[in-house]
């Protein structure tokens, strides 16, 4: 890995190594798997009637007290973590969804860190989305260039293409969206990102930002983005460590 992009384009790749399993689990009478590749299922997993399991393109790979709701359909290969939700007629296609993450909608070739919260409708495409990020209802990324060209994306030394065809958005920890957001080809969203209003977002927004494209942008106070954070993670009985707060406070500092 040398490009942030590189865990999208080395995905599908590294979840059919990593998920495969010599002996498939057996599937519960109100499931269905198809194809021919491996299908494991902990036993602690929950699924609700009418799960499909499509593992024609790969294996899949359902962690520890996941929970899989009504009629949803996963596509391999794909790898769902620990305690992860994944709502009602969702469709994940190659996908890695982290601890406790939620998801709904349609997640295709994206990485998703702990505690990602995707629960409601709205494409989310050869992204990677780090740890605490929220997407509110609607929220879509585009991962295709109108002219099928080759996506650019900021990089210190400036803008470079990225020599993938298919890419979305890289958004850093404990960013957030509104409802409605909408996210361009190649967007670099930086950590601690509060987004909001329609219309395209830039394709970089650095971190700690907080505003719209119709209104502009301004500098997110570090209390109330901290206050957030804190208030965030204590719904998932969880609390932000004094390492991780030094950490931001830092980044903050760096402006």
């Amino acid at each position: 890995l040398r490009y942030p992009w590189d865990l999208v384009a080395t995905l599908p790749e590294s979840l059919t190594r990593s998920c495969s399993v010599e002996d498939s689990s057996p599937v519960p009478q109100q499931a269905y798997h198809k194809g021919t590749s491996s299908l494991h299922l902990a036993p602690s997993v929950l699924l609700d009637p009418g799960v499909v399991f499509n593992t024609s393109g790969g294996p899949i790979y359902v962690d520890e007290g996941a929970v899989l709701g009504a009629h949803s359909v996963i596509n391999g290969p794909c790898y769902i973590g620990p305690h992860a939700q994944v709502r009602p007629h969702t469709q994940v296609s190659c996908a890695a969804i982290g601890f406790g993450s939620r998801i709904g909608g349609e997640v295709s070739v994206a990485v998703l860190g702990r505690y990602v919260n995707k629960v409601h409708y709205g494409f989310l495409g050869h992204s990677y989305i780090d740890s605490w990020c929220n997407l509110g209802a609607g929220t879509t990324t585009s991962n295709l260039r109108n002219d099928y060209g080759f996506i650019k994306m900021r990089m210190h030394e400036g803008r470079r293409s990225t020599g993938m065809q298919f890419l979305g958005t890289m958004m850093g920890p404990y960013a957030k969206c509104s409802i409605g957001t909408t996210l361009n080809t190649g967007t670099l969203v930086g950590a601690v990102c509060n987004l909001f209003d329609h219309g395209f977002h830039p394709t970089d927004v650095g971190p700690f930002s907080w505003g719209s494209p119709n209104g502009g942008y301004v500098r997110y106070q570090l209390d109330r983005a901290l206050e957030a954070i804190e208030r965030t993670m204590a719904r998932r009985d969880e609390a932000l460590s004094d390492a991780d707060r030094n950490r931001l406070t830092a980044h903050y500092q760096l402006g």
